[in-house]
């Protein structure tokens, strides 16, 4: 969905048959986008963010679902902020958005959006702001891979937590990596409860 072809901001987006090994054009999006991000929520694609400038930046904040059935693109409520290469997640019913940039900040809060309200909320960031991030849910939390290898999970609200809360967990074992090969080169991989990770073909163990 969406990206780059010969310089130019695209709104296409295909769909990959598996049992057919095919790939065929969907309804395209309703704006150009590179450097969004999309995630699964109630069986329809949301995707979110982005920028759809040609010849200079142009940060959104506008979202998207694509609903399978009709084959249709329909905007719901914007983001709180402007935002591109950040990472979104569902989770227990709510799209999440963390991290990424825009013109103005690299520090941007996290926020979430409930569908049965249409409606995006502020909530507690993250430990360290980042872009260009990964996530994943993992035993009913939100798993975030951060740049210089650190490792923060978001904690649901509970009679011992009040509120959603990011906390520091780990460090990654590789500490040699170059912080770009790090943001760029990551994937988060989650197979009968082992996570890796892994960087331009290699895997690690955390």
């Amino acid at each position: 969905m969406g990206g780059f072809y010969g310089g130019l901001r695209l709104s296409t987006a295909e769909r990959y048959d598996c049992e057919t090994d095919q790939w065929s054009l969907i309804a395209p999006m309703n704006k150009k986008r590179t450097f969004a991000s999309a995630a699964v929520l109630n069986d329809k694609i949301y995707v979110a963010g982005g920028d759809d400038g040609n010849n200079c930046i142009n940060y959104l904040n506008s979202v998207e679902v694509y609903d399978p059935d009709t084959n249709r693109w329909t905007f719901v409520a914007p983001m709180l902020f402007e935002r591109e290469d950040f990472s979104c997640v569902a989770f227990h019913g709510c799209l999440y958005a963390l991290g990424g940039c825009n013109e103005t900040s690299s520090d941007l809060s996290t926020e979430k959006y409930d569908p049965a309200e249409d409606k995006w909320t502020e909530i507690p960031g993250m430990v360290i702001p980042s872009y260009c991030s990964k996530v994943e849910v993992i035993d009913d939390k939100i798993l975030h891979a951060v740049s210089y290898h650190l490792l923060t999970e978001l904690v649901r609200s509970s009679k011992n937590t009040p509120e959603d809360k990011f906390l520091h967990i780990c460090l990654c074992k590789s500490q040699k990596s170059h912080r770009n090969s790090f943001d760029f080169g990551l994937c988060l991989i989650y197979v009968q409860q082992i996570l890796s990770r892994t960087i331009f073909g290699r895997t690690n163990m955390f």
